[in-house]
């Protein structure tokens, strides 16, 4: 290639980058709607301990082994440079997608050298509206795992052994960030294969990908005794034998991929099958990764569809959407020795076995956003494989084009359903009970069932918090063992203590929420304050606080100071408490809040339960 050449494609693609981040940048302006969710609080707790005292603990202490530190220590680095508000932490995250979309673009261009085809690539996935719900809607680190991932596989578009390790290590980091981006590291693998055959070349990507691993185990071990998720059972001497086996493994594959020179030529039938079995080998390991199959009586194709239009295609022309993304799929299903179709289709292969496997256990259509990088890839290998044929090239341009326009209204309408402006700390709700808790003797603690809550408020009053635990069970009927403990962010193995009753349950249709008395007493010993918020309009979390109105409203040792709802249902209600602590001696509450019903209990449905929070706010 002549240097004049050379200069056209740089420039070419130069360009190709500049309006996929254009567009993208657009889109995450224009479409700005976001939610702080119960995840995202407990991210930003620990996102503040980083930048604080460079330790990756929650207020109580405890080491915060559920999930790795990627996402948090990415909102500390950012909140370095953009100031600790909420609000600049959820831009911090939106940011991603832009990135994201540019890696895209850019895997595509280093694949195909069609400056077309990455532009259309990208363009297409920046305009998703899988990839908003994964990273600009609420605060989640998909997104951020999602794009370690195109990271990884930009990286792997090389013959340089080390670059492979380093193409592992940002696929490590990315199951550091979220675990199911283990998927990513199998499509990866597959993708060395079918495009150079070298064994060294796969076993330097695994070198690199075990290295973060080790070390945070390492981290782990050292500072909570036992490994993270999802070996938190592994602690000990047991712990440091399993950490010490996973680093000789290391080692091992390390001396094996620098001395090997075999080549495999992996033929188009193994590919095919490889392809064929990444979905169901995805939806097989979250069932043993997670520990149960979700229970869901609805069929998988059924709870699929579901999951996809409720969230992300509701109200639009979907059917035009699915259309191009089958015929994309099945235009790339022709070149399975094409590297960047074989990377498309794996991509879309692992992220439709998790995104199944999220549907039927409605956990949220994020966890398979791959896929959608996955389709926007073969749109960009459609566009590339047939610029030799101009005519076909321009009905798949306006195949993309199609394909473009309704993401764009389905984004849309993602944005105008996610439209809540109530949980910022701006709020004039929030405002007004903060300059109420400002106005008290220092040194005071305030206790609050919301993680959402004691993030915003430690913000604006500087105040201290406890937060009330809750026991949870994976387990959607009842009576059921509630067999876990919430706290802050993370889950721990705890039973809930014989003879007691909940003073409150929500239920789900994957999993069960209580308030026990004795966890809310012994979360009161040092507290000065109570703070019940939520909002009876939005009102669908398991975790809103309406459900222990009746209990404090009760409670001889509960005196409410401050109450207030305001036009938009949003609701704050403030008791000061004395010691020694009683409760309100009143009936559970018990609450549906997504249509599960509790058997042989008045399970009060979120209209109902509005109705009951907003007549408790207003009485005084």
């Amino acid at each position: 290639m002549t240097a004049e050449r050379r200069a056209k494609d740089r420039l070419a693609l130069v360009v190709a980058l500049g309006i996929t981040v254009l567009v993208s940048a657009v889109a995450v302006y224009v479409w700005d709607a976001w939610i702080l969710n119960f995840d995202g609080s407990g991210y930003l707790t620990l996102s503040r301990a980083l930048r604080a005292s460079g330790t990756y603990r929650f207020p109580d202490g405890s080491f915060a082994t559920f999930r790795g530190p990627g996402f948090p220590a990415f909102l500390a680095l950012g909140q370095l440079v953009v100031g600790g508000s909420i609000k600049s932490a959820v831009w911090i995250a939106r940011s991603v997608l832009i990135i994201n979309a540019a890696l895209l673009a850019l895997l595509v261009w280093r694949a195909s050298r069609d400056a077309l085809a990455a532009a259309i690539a990208g363009v297409t996935v920046a305009v998703m509206p899988w990839t908003f719900v994964s990273g600009a809607t609420s605060l989640v680190p998909d997104a951020l795992a999602a794009g370690l991932v195109l990271a990884g596989l930009v990286t792997l578009w090389s013959n340089s052994y080390r670059m492979h390790v380093v193409a592992g290590v940002l696929l490590g980091v990315a199951v550091l960030t979220k675990e199911i981006a283990v998927f990513g590291l199998l499509a990866a693998l597959l993708v060395v294969l079918v495009r150079t055959g070298s064994a060294a070349l796969a076993s330097g990507v695994i070198t690199g990908f075990t290295a973060p691993l080790v070390l945070w185990w390492i981290v782990a071990l050292s500072a909570a005794g036992h490994l993270p998720a999802p070996f938190e059972g592994v602690g000990g001497a047991a712990g440091w034998l399993v950490a010490g086996l996973l680093v000789l493994g290391s080692i091992a594959t390390l001396a094996i991929g620098r001395t090997s020179r075999r080549t495999v030529v992996v033929p188009s039938s193994a590919a095919a099958g490889a392809l064929a079995l990444l979905p169901i080998l995805t939806f097989g390991a979250l069932i043993v990764g997670v520990g149960r199959l979700p229970g869901d009586d609805r069929g998988l194709l059924e709870a699929l569809g579901d999951g996809l239009l409720q969230e992300l295609y509701q109200g639009t022309r979907w059917w035009v959407v699915l259309l191009v993304a089958v015929l994309a799929t099945l235009w790339a299903a022709r070149s399975l020795q094409s590297p960047l179709a074989f990377t498309g289709l794996a991509l879309l292969g692992v992220g439709a076995g998790a995104t199944l496997y999220a549907a039927v256990g409605r956990f949220g259509i994020r966890n398979g956003v791959l896929a959608s990088y996955g389709i926007a890839i073969l749109v960009g290998f459609a566009v590339s494989s047939t610029k030799r044929v101009q005519l076909v090239r321009f009905g798949v341009i306006v195949a993309a084009a199609a394909l473009f326009a309704g993401n764009l209204q389905a984004t849309g309408e993602v944005d105008d359903r996610s439209a809540d402006p109530l949980v910022t700390e701006q709020n004039a709700v929030t405002a007004a009970a903060s300059d109420f808790l400002s106005s008290r003797p220092p040194g005071k603690v305030l206790a609050t069932a919301s993680s959402a809550a004691a993030v915003s408020f430690q913000t604006a009053s500087g105040m201290e918090f406890a937060l009330l635990p809750m026991y949870v069970s994976p387990d959607p009927t009842w009576p059921q063992e509630l067999d876990h403990l919430v706290h802050w962010l993370a889950q721990a193995p705890a039973s809930q203590p014989v003879g007691t009753e909940p003073i409150a349950i929500s239920t789900s249709s994957n999993r069960i929420t209580a308030v026990d008395e004795l966890l809310v007493l012994e979360a009161l010993s040092g507290a000065d304050y109570v703070m019940l918020t939520g909002n009876a309009r939005f009102n669908g979390s398991p975790f809103d606080g309406g459900v222990l109105l009746p209990f404090f409203d009760a409670a001889p040792s509960a005196a409410r100071v401050w109450a207030e709802i305001n036009e938009d249902a949003q609701w704050i209600v403030i008791y000061e408490i004395s010691h020694p602590f009683v409760g309100g001696d009143v009936d559970p509450v018990y609450r549906s809040v997504d249509g599960a019903l509790i058997d042989g209990n008045p399970s009060l449905d979120l209209v109902e339960y509005s109705e009951l929070v907003k007549s408790l706010v207003a009485a005084q």
